[in-house]
């Protein structure tokens, strides 16, 4: 009797583990397959721009991008010295870029890109601001930005102007 209660026992066991591993099969349930989107040709490839051409540009914003950080990052420079060096950078890159695309390969690469962006808005909170270097609003023209925790007054002499007394 012994050998029959072990047995009974084996059998149980087996059952409820086999039940579990039944149950965890039914109660998941099946995820329908993900429809597939026909792939989008990129803008580049619409406007005719060869895929080494992209990647020139792309390296050029790349060290754009890291000698305005550079100059961002030099505390020797004024703020209108930080600007024209930023100008010029700008400047150089934008030549070397026209270097690699054509003005009509440019034309349709943006259009592209404008048309594209229409379609898929951009999330909320993510919007771009403020200079190169992180600041939040230019000085209006002509109106040097104050030293940085040292706000403007009207106490305050501006350049160019002679202090009242």
């Amino acid at each position: 009797m012994p050998h029959m209660a072990r047995l009974f026992r084996i059998a149980a066991m087996v059952c409820v583990l086999g039940s579990s591993a039944l149950w965890s099969q039914v109660a998941q349930p099946v995820a329908p397959r993900p429809v597939q989107q026909p792939r989008v040709e990129p803008c580049w490839q619409v406007a005719g721009i060869t895929k080494a051409a992209m990647q020139e540009r792309s390296a050029v914003d790349r060290e754009t991008r890291t000698q305005i950080a550079a100059v961002c990052a030099d505390a020797a420079l004024t703020a209108q010295q930080r600007r024209d060096q930023i100008h010029q950078i700008r400047e150089q890159a934008k030549q070397r870029q026209e270097a690699l695309i054509s003005p009509s390969q440019q034309e349709a690469l943006q259009a592209c890109q404008k048309e594209r962006a229409a379609a898929h808005p951009p999330a909320p909170g993510l919007h771009h601001g403020g200079g190169p270097c992180g600041e939040t609003a230019a000085a209006p023209t002509g109106q040097p930005n104050p030293p940085s925790g040292q706000p403007q007054s009207e106490d305050t002499p501006k350049e160019n102007q002679s202090p009242q007394n």
